[in-house]
Formats: C-alpha cells, structure tokens, sequence
C-alpha cells in the first residue's frame, strides 16, 4: 500500500500551494506520494490523479533514459541530482521540465525513505535555445553564401567578355545563391532615355514600371515588402528590392530583385556594393579600349586573391601592392579614419611604394578639413597637378605630403568604419585618364566587399570564441565538481576502512593475545612432562608392555623432538599476526586527524607489510624484491593516515606495474622496488645523497630542510605523453573497470595540498619508475 502524508498538518501544505513551481514527493521507485496544486496550471492534472502513478508514465519516451538514470543517481550515491525532460500534459502535449530531486533518509536505518522533488517549466528557455541556435545557423548560412556570390560576382565582372552574358552570368549567380524568385537588369539607353532589360534569371514576373523608374529618378535603393504595388500580377507576393546603376554620377541601369522573404541588412549592403560594381563593369564595357581589356585580369586576379583570406591585413597588404603594380605609380597606401581624444587624423596602415620615396607606413597624417570633408562624403579626389590646385589648404597639404598628383578614392565598411586608398606620384605629374578611375573604383569596390567578409567572419569568430570558452569553463566546474565528490567519496571510503581495520585489528588482537600468552605456559608444561618421563625412563627402565606398546606406537622420542619445534613455529606464527595487527592499526590511524612528529620509515615498513602478499611469489610469477636505503631520518610533521595512503597509492601502482610486466614480457632482471629516503638540505644540495629532479625547491616553499622519499621500480617505465596526465583526476591507464584513477590525484593533494611538498615523477620506457616525495620536516603554520 502507498503511504500518502498529510502535509496539511504540518502547515507544509499551504508553503506548497505558494510555490509557482511543482513540488511533489515519491517512493523509491518513483511513484508519486504528493503533488502540490500549481500541478493543475503546469499539467493539467488534478493533485489526486497523480498519486500512486510514476512518473516515467507522462515522460517523453525519448527523455526516459535521462530521467530513469537521475532516479538512480538519486537513489543510489547523489543527495541532490537535476535533470531536464518532456512531460506529457493531459492534453496530450508535452512541456519541459527542469526536475532537482533530493533524498529523505530514514534516521535509524539510513535507507532512502522518500525522494522530493521540485519541477519548474523550461518550455520557454528551450525554445529560446532552439531558436538562438537557428539564428545562428540561419546567420552562418548566410554569411558563406555572400561570400561565395560577392566572389563570383567579382569573378565574372573581372573575367569580362559580352555585357549580355556577363550580366546573365550574374543575375543567375544571385538567383541561385541567394534563392531568390527573379533578378534582373536594365541598362540606360543613351539615345532613348529608355530603360533595356539586358538580363533575367528565375521566374518571369511583370513588374510595375513606374517602380523602376523610380529608382531611376531616385538614384538610390528601393526596398519594399508592399507586394502589390511593385508587381502587376497579384498573383504571386514578393519582397522587392531595386538597386541603382551609377557611375561617376550618371544612372546607366537598374538592378531589381524579388524574394520570398525578406532580405537581411548585410545583406542589401552588400548587393548594393555589387551594384556599384556592376555598373562599373556595364559602363567599362561600354567604353571598352585595348589598354582597358589588358588590365582586366588584374580585377580578376585581385578578387581570386582577397577571397583566399578572411584577414584584413592581408587583404589591405595585397590591394595596394597590386594597385601600384597595375598602375604604375610611385606609391600607393591605404588609411583608416581615425579619431583620438577628439582629433580627427588618417593612419597610413599599409603602403605600397617607389624604393627612392620614405616610408610613410604606421603613421599618422593630420587632419585637412576640404580633404576629409569630401572623403567623408564618398567623393573622388582626382589631382592631375597638385601646383594647380585652387584651394590653398589642399594645395599646401598635398605638397607637405610630397604628392605631384593624387587620386584617392574612399571606402565604407558595413561595421561604419571609412577609409581610404590614395594612388599618388611624386616625382612627375600624372593625368589620371577615366580606364584607369573606372579600374581604380572596380578595385575598390571589391575590397570593401572583402573587408566587409572579413570583419562579419571575425565577428562569427569572435562569437563562437565566446561559446567555446564558455562551454570550456562550464566544461572545467563539472570537472572540478566531479574531482571533488571523488574525493569526499575516497576520503569517507578510506575514513570507513581506517574504522573497519582498526576495528579488525582490535577483535584479532584478543585471541592473538590469549594464545601468545598461553604458548609459554604450554612450553613450561611441555618440558616438565618430558622430564618426568625421562626420569621414569631411567629409574624404571622396565615398564609394562601394554605401556612400551603404547610408547613404541606414539613414537614418545619423535614427540619429545617435534613437539618443541611445533611450539616454537605457533610462537613465531602469533608473533606475526601481532606484528600485522600492529601494523594495521598503525596504517589506520583512525583518530589522527591533526599534524604529528612521525617516523616515515614506520608508516613505510607498516604499508610494506600490509601489501606483503602482493609481494609474494604466485605462480609463474616471482618474487617481487623491496630494497630498502633507508637515511637517518628525524621525525617529521604530518598527517600520519594521508602520508600511508600516499604510500600505499604508489606502492600498489608500482607492484602492479611489476605484475604486469612480468606477465606480458618475463625480463631476466628479477622484479625489485627500491626505497630511498634521505634529508634534503638546500644550504648545501652537493651534500645530499638523494636530490629529487625539482629545481629551487627549498626556496619556492620556503623550508630550508626537507625529507625525500624516493619509490622506484625496474619496470616497463612509461611515456611523456603519460606523466603529462599522471596526476590528473580520473586519468587511467588500467582497462574499465579495473582502476579510477584517482589514486596518484589523491596522492598528490595529500602531499602537494595537505604538507607543502613536492610530488613527481621521472620515467623512461624499458627503465623503471620513480616517484619523488619532497616534504617539509616542520610545516609553516604561519
């Protein structure tokens, strides 16, 4: 029968019924005890019509394992567990539920008694996750296909050949890439003042003229989700979007699109930099000249190179190098507009220039007001011959910079920042021919195009830094949490067995004790018995025969010989069983909890004993030798209990090792553990025979004396790749199953942690194993 509590008369009840979250208690087994109300809002069920069911019963099948493996973490080891799951409401739909579940245990017996859990709806948060995460997706999708079409689009406008097939070439690039309805485009006829459509990819839809026109007359983008109005048909609702064609201040085309959906910002920036691009390459085409086609490729090459980098100094560095080299100037730089406390200045960043000229790289160059002024306008600044420059100022400045003629043309970046290329000679004046503007801006619009690329992959960069080291450090606190319930785990194991140990010990000892004790009163009785039976040897030589039967049949002189050597092998026997007994109690130290002056080379000797028939031959297995180099050691302070677990962790690792070599591959070296310990002393390290492998020890802890243990072994030694790990929580070497790997970490907390010391390791494979133990004699309590 289900035993259901009345919270009422507890006044618990009406705390319950406060909560906006559902609290509910359940057996074990995960049946429902109690429900509070807020059930009613959260899952539409009556309190009632819970109890006595489980509640696996309303889990999404897919969170059933999830749940069941919490109910065990619950029941069997965790006092506090939180897990997140589907619920299923009673009108059929599910919710999420975040569940922290914590355990009643019975006060006498200890047993998990009833399990109590509060539950609060995570819906919302969840669908929030999901559609950050599709965001993302959503932006990162976005992101590498503009890079692809913006690519593509300088490929085929710097590749050339017939305006029809180029502008067909990239209205179909678009259309595919930005799965678009339709794209297309429209040049101006120059002697009609009528509008041509020169291309068209994707459905053929009528569009509303006097739409176009306005572009047109506008000369600026034409955004609108109003389908009705740009499209004659009402049959099919799109987004519009209409780009103008301009070149040096002329209209020559128009470019409009139509999308299912609304187009991104980023996105209609950049279609408004291939916009400019395109009208550039319609208008080159029209003004098409020999010199003009044999520097095509170079638009071509520049764009294959600016899509092979996401970086900005790379970009910036390939741009001017390939502007002089095409133009054949005497320098040519690019400049960011910058702004210091209040001072506007231009910062060269990178130059390309003549070897004669000096370097303007890196620096800065003042602020001229009609010279930033137009820049910041987007205005060309073409100077054929700066003598011949009205303004004053302009005039002034171009020549400090030692510039004959200049043409600078500016850059927007989508993130606001505004820069500059200036292409500049200074030994001879240069006209600036319109070939050569109209290739400048063909580069320049690619590079805006590439900066912008750039900066929205750093941006995604930067962001999934962020993501990344914060699932890290989410990733470091489970893993600390997990290290340190591993070791309250150990440490209330070892803290159990201390008791267990001292508690056998205890029960052995009295019995050992009663039959040592007696053995030399058996002995006394033994020998005064043989002497009255020698005596009645002698004084009645003839004895009865059913007594000489008896005596030839018990073999009274084979007694009279064994009889002691038995005597003497139970002496010897219980005087090992006390020695273990003595040990065991040493090792456990069960109330040592505070620092003590100790011998080491006791707890070693009482660890040694403990593991002695680990030790012992079995088998094909030989005999594992311990070698003992013992120094005149003092008494040390420490924890006696944690010092012999960290021997015991190290010696055991040791054996094992030995074991298993010896198993795989029998060596002709006999298996052997050598234990070294001797007193550091950092006035004089020449004078110490055993010197661990940790530099400056003595003056990085502040103890000027020290003991070092050394625990080596001659067997298989072990990698870098594995000391790197060696102390590292739940590193193992061992299968699953056979080992924690906790051991060595635990070791290192105790001597590291818990006494101030030192622990490594030193190995090399095929040579054995040594662990170094550096403590201090006398511990800082300041």
């Amino acid at each position: 029968m289900i035993r259901v509590y009345s919270y009422q008369k507890h006044g618990m009840g009406r705390e319950y019924a406060k909560s906006s979250d559902l609290i509910s208690r359940h057996t074990p087994e995960g049946i429902f005890l109690y429900a509070s109300p807020v059930c009613r809002t959260l899952l539409g069920y009556e309190p009632d019509e819970l109890v006595g069911r489980s509640a696996c019963e309303f889990c999404h099948p897919q969170d059933l394992a999830a749940l069941s493996q919490s109910h065990s973490n619950i029941v069997n080891f965790l006092e506090m567990n939180t897990v997140s799951y589907r619920i299923r409401r009673q009108d059929g739909n599910y919710i999420w539920f975040e569940s922290t579940t914590t355990s009643i245990y019975h006060p006498e017996t200890g047993v998990v008694e009833e399990i109590v859990a509060v539950s609060r709806d995570i819906t919302t948060q969840k669908q929030a996750e999901a559609e950050l995460l599709e965001q993302r997706c959503t932006a990162h999708t976005a992101l590498i296909r503009l890079s692809n079409l913006a690519a593509n689009i300088g490929a085929i406008l710097a590749k050339g050949g017939r305006l029809a097939v180029m502008l067909q070439d990239c209205t179909e690039a678009i259309v595919q890439q930005l799965h678009l309805t339709s794209a297309a485009i429209w040049t101006l006829n120059p002697a009609s003042a009528q509008l041509e459509q020169q291309a068209s990819s994707g459905q053929v839809i009528s569009l509303n003229p006097d739409v176009i026109n306005l572009v047109t007359q506008t000369r600026q983008p034409y955004l609108s989700s109003e389908s009705q109005q740009e499209l004659n048909s009402s049959l099919l609702p799109e987004h519009f979007s209409g780009y103008p064609l301009v070149v040096e201040d002329q209209i020559i085309g128009v470019m409009a699109l139509l999308s299912s959906q609304s187009l991104a910002q980023e996105t209609h920036s950049i279609l408004s930099g291939m916009a400019s691009a395109i009208a550039v390459a319609i208008d080159r085409c029209w003004a098409r000249s020999e010199s003009v086609c044999r520097r095509e490729s170079l638009l071509f090459d520049l764009t294959v190179e600016l899509r092979n980098s996401l970086e900005v100094d790379t970009i910036l560095e390939t741009a001017v190098q390939s502007i002089r080299n095409a133009l054949q100037i005497d320098q040519c730089q690019f400049l960011w507009y910058r702004s210091h406390q209040g001072v506007p200045y231009w910062e060269v960043v990178k130059e390309a220039r003549n070897p004669l000229l000096s370097s303007a790289s890196e620096s800065a160059i003042a602020n001229v007001e009609s010279f930033t002024t137009r820049l910041l306008n987007r205005q060309t600044i073409q100077v054929d011959d700066v003598e011949t420059l009205i303004e004053p100022s302009l005039r002034q400045f171009l020549l400090t910079q030692g510039y004959t003629s200049l043409l600078s043309i500016p850059i927007e970046t989508q993130s606001g920042k505004i820069g500059v290329i200036n292409c500049a000679q200074c030994t001879k004046t240069r006209h600036w021919n319109p070939s050569e503007v109209e290739l400048l801006q063909a580069l320049v619009a690619q590079v805006a195009i590439a900066i912008n690329q750039a900066e929205l992959y750093t941006q995604q960069q930067q962001a999934a830094q962020k993501a990344q080291e914060k699932a890290q450090q989410l990733e470091l606190t489970l893993h600390q949490l997990q290290a340190t319930q591993a070791q309250l785990l150990q440490t209330e194991r070892m803290s159990s067995l201390g008791h267990l140990v001292a508690g056998v010990a205890h029960e052995i000892n009295n019995p050992v004790n009663f039959i040592h004790n007696n053995l030399s009163y058996a002995s006394a009785y033994f020998y005064d018995i043989l002497s009255l039976l020698r005596l009645y040897e002698e004084y009645y030589p003839n004895v009865p025969e059913a007594i000489a039967e008896q005596a030839e049949l018990v073999n009274i002189d084979f007694i009279a010989k064994d009889l002691p050597k038995l005597l003497t092998s139970m002496q010897r026997g219980s005087d090992r069983i006390r020695a273990i007994v003595l040990s065991l109690q040493n090792f456990s130290r069960v109330n040592e909890d505070e620092m003590k002056p100790v011998d080491l080379h006791e707890g070693i000797d009482n660890t040694l004993l403990i593991l002695q028939h680990r030790l012992q031959a079995k088998g094909q297995q030989p005999e594992i030798q311990v070698l003992k180099e013992y120094g005149e050691l003092p008494l040390v302070e420490c924890y006696p209990g944690q010092l012999n677990q960290a021997f015991m962790n190290i010696l055991s690792n040791a054996i094992e090792a030995l074991t298993l070599s010896e198993a795989e591959s029998p060596q002709h070296l006999s298996p052997a553990i050598t234990i070294r310990t001797s007193i550091l002393d950092s006035s004089d390290p020449t004078q110490n025979s055993l010197y661990p492998p940790t530099e400056q020890y003595c003056a990085t802890t502040g103890n000027s004396r020290s003991v070092v243990i050394q625990i080596a072994d001659n067997g298989p030694g072990i990698t870098e790749a594995v000391q790197a790990r060696l102390f590292d929580p739940f590193f193992t070497t061992k299968p699953v199953g056979h080992g924690t790997g906790l051991g060595l970490s635990i070791s290192y907390q105790i001597v590291v942690e818990k006494h101030n010391g030192v622990l490594t390791c030193t190995s090399l494979p095929g040579q054995g194993t040594a662990f170094w133990i550096v403590i201090p004699i006398q511990q800082n309590n300041g």
